[in-house]
């Protein structure tokens, strides 16, 4: 039975199979990776940057300052833990070097969140209290409010690098620019085709759609590599199941 017809006939029984071979590379991937590799990743100059300028920024004294937009937490709760995945690194390698952070958030759920993860931070490198200059700014779901304030905080005392990770909006086109003038480097990307577009025109470094849902795996977080590995050869496979299809539909076979 051709491949489309099967899969018109039993929906159900191809989208388990599908689920199950999903799993069976995830739990593959997930036993042959090592703390230490980048299997089956492409690079993204984006984090590799990113984990250059937070050595630096540790070296200089002058810290990052990391936005997380403005949208709301349970419309775009992907991107947002995208935000936080980015926060977690720059903020565990501060810590560890006694050094602060800034980070902008538009969302009140995000600021919480946000500041748990530095206090598990500061828990991990046996502190209870961070360092004194840490700064989290709460600017409100107001798109154009967001971007005005995050960029008035960032100009406030000299920073080592942007890092716009989350879900963004007009408002991370205005950060962006904004952002632009003051000579450090400007990172990041949202999910949004639209946006993202936008962005790419005024990033040093653009983290392009999908890419955003890779930070964990790309910056400090193996364990996400076994999912990132599968979820790569799945959409190869699904590439290459349609590309035989249409081959094979050319050439009247199954037709």
């Amino acid at each position: 039975m051709p491949v489309q017809q099967f899969v018109l006939t039993y929906p159900v029984e191809a989208a388990l199979t599908l689920l199950g071979l999903f799993i069976f590379l995830f739990v593959l991937f997930n036993l042959l990776k090592r703390p230490d590799s980048s299997f089956l990743l492409r690079p993204i100059p984006a984090y590799e940057r990113l984990r250059n300028l937070t050595v630096q920024s540790i070296e200089t004294g002058q810290p990052m300052h990391v936005s997380m937009g403005s949208g709301e937490w349970s419309q775009a709760t992907p991107e947002l833990v995208a935000g936080l995945i980015a926060l977690d690194y720059v903020g565990r390698e501060a810590t560890r070097a006694d050094e602060a952070l800034c980070a902008t958030m538009g969302n009140p759920v995000t600021l919480l969140l946000a500041m748990n993860v530095l206090q598990l931070n500061f828990v991990r490198a046996g502190a209870y209290t961070g360092p004194a200059g840490n700064e989290l700014y709460f600017y409100g779901p107001d798109r154009l409010a967001y971007a005005g304030g995050s960029a008035h905080q960032a100009y406030r005392r000299p920073r080592e690098a942007h890092a716009l990770v989350g879900n963004f909006g007009d408002d991370g086109l205005w950060l962006a620019e904004a952002l632009q003038p003051g000579g450090a480097p400007v990172l990041g990307g949202t999910s949004d085709p639209a946006t993202a577009a936008l962005m790419h025109l005024s990033v040093d470094e653009s983290i392009i759609g999908e890419d955003l849902f890779a930070a964990g795996a790309y910056l400090h977080r193996p364990r996400h590599l076994g999912s990132l590995a599968a979820q790569d050869v799945m959409r190869f496979l699904v590439a290459l199941a349609i590309i035989a299809g249409a081959i094979l539909a050319s050439l009247g076979v199954g037709g």
